[in-house]
């Protein structure tokens, strides 16, 4: 059984970070809430999330946390489509700019940090977070346990014109903002054919399984579905297989029927277990 969610207030550092702190009784770090004995709860959760995800839809993952992890922090990174496709990547760390302070406190008190990506958009904003980090502290993050929720995916045309199709808004304005991100995925694709430029979704598989960046890193969960049209089971698999041979641990969760970053609506009581379990691993 998850234990009540425990109070928590909300800081808005910036418009796209958002720190959930528990003001209930008890220490960051006490040993509360659907843990064992023997496993101390993270005390700070980052959670980059989906491209264009609101907070509402985010609460879900929030509000788990709370319940499963009462005395945790919670960094919700909120991500665009815009920082993916088209915002350079010195603007998009600055933007992390209040995120990092938060993670270099936890990271210098020597506290215990999970990180969970959902989608590619989060993956994207995690792997730029640990490399600011890096460059900032001199050292990797200290990251025990990654949990990455249906990403990454592949560098495909047709990939890139489902994650649109998701991303795009409901409402008269769609079609037309379907046919500027259907071009915007055409000319990505070309200039990474033609031109070489790596793109964007290279840079994520790349860049979660950069022993520079992510050098305490121990445990990867990679959570998909076989029925996800944005991001390919096949792919999720490519990388677990890499990551695996690279000489992380991995966990393979794999949902028959969900959508895309749609697991946790699914099946919360498996999803969250899954969370648990990797976290006892670590």
């Amino acid at each position: 059984m998850m234990t009540s969610p425990a109070t928590v207030k909300r800081q808005d550092l910036s418009p796209i970070i958002h720190l959930y702190e528990p003001i209930a009784e008890g220490q960051h770090g006490s040993t509360q809430g659907n843990v064992t004995n023997t496993t101390k709860p993270p005390d700070l959760i980052i959670l980059p999330t989906w491209a264009d995800a609101k907070l509402r839809p985010i609460g879900k993952y929030v509000q788990g946390y709370q319940r499963l992890y009462p005395t945790a922090r919670v960094l919700v990174i909120q991500s665009q489509f815009y920082d993916l496709a088209f915002r350079p990547l010195f603007r998009t760390q600055k933007r992390l700019s209040p995120a990092l302070k938060v993670v270099d406190r936890a990271a210098d008190a020597h506290e215990s940090i999970l990180l969970h990506s959902l989608s590619n958009g989060g993956a994207f904003m995690a792997t730029q977070l640990v490399v600011k980090y890096r460059l900032a502290a001199g050292k990797p993050l200290p990251i025990r346990a990654h949990i990455i929720d249906s990403a990454p995916g592949s560098a495909t045309i047709q990939r890139g014109m489902a994650a649109s199709a998701a991303a795009a808004p409901k409402g008269l304005m769609r079609p037309i903002v379907l046919a500027v991100l259907y071009t915007c995925c055409l000319m990505v694709w070309l200039s990474s054919r033609v031109l070489k430029i790596k793109n964007v979704v290279d840079r994520i598989r790349n860049g979660l399984l950069d022993r520079m960046t992510l050098a305490g890193q121990r445990q990867l969960c990679y959570i998909y579905s076989k029925t996800d049209d944005v991001i390919g089971a096949e792919d999720v698999e490519e990388h677990a297989n890499e990551a695996e041979q690279k000489g992380f641990r991995i966990d393979r969760v794999i949902f028959e029927k969900s959508a895309h970053v749609a697991h946790l609506v699914v099946d919360p009581e498996r999803y969250w277990r899954t969370v648990k379990k990797t976290w006892e691993q670590a």
